[in-house]
């Protein structure tokens, strides 16, 4: 029952990180690269209009968006998981991978971005932090 409790508590806290993680690098990656300009991120519709409008560097930061979620939530999944501290760690990434699926499928995102983005950065990065979290 232990081992329960605490895969339930992994997976809760791997989803928790998984968001804080995004937010934090959108916040940074914000920052750095900034959209471009006039445009409103804020809705659907702002984003679908703006699409138009972003050069490669804008992509970066949802590359790295998704990949710092997909690592921090396999890695505090598998940290705290009592037992399956892999597949709690690929669970992380597999959820994540159905947002960005349906993401890509929402919005007009190139395929030159989306096909990479969701080959390498959902669940390759949640197994990364999954091994790094299952060094018992």
């Amino acid at each position: 029952m232990k081992n329960v409790v605490r895969n339930v508590i992994a997976f809760i806290a791997g989803l928790i990180a998984l968001m804080i993680a995004k937010y934090v690098v959108t916040k940074i990656g914000g920052a750095l690269i900034p959209p471009p300009a006039g445009v409103d991120l804020s809705t659907l519709e702002g984003f679908k209009a703006a699409m138009p409008l972003f050069e490669t560097k804008h992509w970066v930061t949802p590359f790295m968006e998704h990949s710092a979620g997909s690592l921090a939530g396999g890695l505090v999944a598998a940290l705290i998981a009592g037992s399956h501290k892999m597949k709690l760690a690929l669970g992380m990434g597999a959820l994540h991978l159905i947002g960005g699926i349906t993401a890509a499928a929402m919005l007009p995102v190139p395929v030159w971005f989306s096909a990479p983005d969701l080959i390498v950065a959902y669940i390759p990065m949640a197994w990364i932090g999954g091994n790094l979290g299952d060094r018992s």
